[in-house]
């Protein structure tokens, strides 16, 4: 494997690239946005030794950071679930000349269009196979997302633009944190032929997430029309703006409780100020105004909801102020871990309700899920006296 690439003084580490292309056997590969981590040689005379971190890794061409890219494709977990198609099924029976046969079929489903700015999105599945000799044969099929885009961009721009409000999408329907499990991009001035390059850095570990099975749903494409939607939801997204990343990571378990407790009372506050601008309100009114939206379903599972605000409050202030006599949320670390689930479902509810998603589905996917009443036995077991 042969490594060429650019090389740029950084002080105190000799020489490093910004990029290097090399090869794997005999598939392009480039290595983007190095960062040095160690440099040894010695004293001023060869052999020198560094070693550099790479924040994009490019499979399948030689690319740079000021490559665009007209087309991209991407799967997600759950993604085939959210789809909600049945492409398999099987034919058993006796054979004209009395053999017993069993036939898996695959059938192929029609892909689906919407249109978001400045890009044409399209829901379609692939097939694959291996084996087929003596032992076995081995058959799968994926969703994907294409996006045709109208200018041709960066992938810091793909990635924000177009992947990350697909992921949030998918969780929001799914009710659950999904991941990138492969990510395609096609560079300006590919022909027809031009295979696509993998983009694996934006690839989560398949581990990092779970599919979640398609009849706990929130919502899925069986019930909720593709091309209606993907554009609300790109909609929403652009006036939410960055309050979609709060709500994304109320997602990850593995932060700490108080980080997610915040991003939960920012969230709510920011959605609030996104959604209804005006005159300012107080961050009490604020909430008040988002559980509303949630309706009685949310007020049941939090019991009073004049207390439950007043908590999110105190302790969302007791962080800029340190005043004793507010909520401590490493002490009552206990109900921050309910208080925080409630926030989520309550953010959840509020999208769904802005989607138009019919209250009937909504109704049965929390039902299936049970998530208010999981956050209604908890909270009743740390503050039983909201209810």
């Amino acid at each position: 494997m042969g490594w060429l690439g650019p090389w740029d003084k950084v002080a105190g580490m000799g020489e490093c690239p910004t990029r290097l292309h090399g090869q794997v056997g005999t598939t392009a590969v480039s290595l983007l946005d190095l960062v040095p981590e160690h440099f040894e040689s010695t004293l001023l005379s060869p052999p020198h030794r560094a070693t550099l971190s790479a924040r994009t890794v490019i499979f399948g061409s030689h690319l740079d950071q000021l490559t665009l890219f007209t087309h991209a494709s991407v799967r997600l977990v759950s993604l085939n679930e959210w789809a909600n198609r049945r492409p398999w099924s099987s034919e058993n029976g006796v054979d004209e000349h009395g053999m017993w046969r069993h036939k898996g079929v695959y059938t192929p489903p029609e892909n689906l269009d919407a249109t978001v700015p400045g890009a044409k999105v399209t829901l379609g599945r692939s097939f694959g196979y291996t084996g087929g000799d003596f032992s076995e044969m081995r058959m799968w099929s994926e969703e994907h997302v294409d996006f045709a885009l109208d200018t041709p961009l960066d992938l810091a721009a793909v990635e924000h633009d177009y992947v990350r409000p697909l992921r949030y999408l998918v969780e929001l329907a799914s009710g659950a944190r999904s991941a990138v499990l492969e990510l395609t991009v096609m560079p300006q001035g590919s022909g027809r032929l031009t295979p696509a390059s993998e983009v694996l850095s934006a690839v989560e570990a398949r581990a990092d997430a779970t599919p979640k099975a398609f009849f706990r749903f929130l919502f899925n494409l069986g019930s909720v029309p593709f091309d209606e939607v993907v554009p609300a939801w790109w909609t929403l997204h652009s006036e939410i703006g960055p309050v979609s990343d709060l709500v994304a990571s109320l997602w990850d378990g593995s932060r700490n409780i108080s980080n997610r407790f915040l991003d939960g009372a920012s969230a709510i506050e920011g959605y609030h100020r996104h959604k209804f601008p005006g005159p300012d309100r107080t961050f009490a009114q604020r909430v008040d105004a988002v559980v509303a939206l949630g309706g009685p379903r949310f007020a049941a599972a939090v019991g009073d909801p004049v207390r439950w605000r007043n908590w999110v409050r105190d302790g969302r202030n007791s962080v800029a102020h340190r005043d004793p006599s507010m909520v401590d949320l490493e002490r009552e670390w206990r109900t921050t871990i309910g208080v925080t689930a409630s926030m989520q479902w309550l953010l959840i509810l509020a999208l769904l309700s802005d989607l138009s998603i019919p209250d009937a589905i909504v109704e049965e996917g929390l039902r299936q899920n049970r998530p208010l009443e999981q956050v209604e036995v908890y909270l009743r077991s740390v503050k039983p006296e909201w209810f």
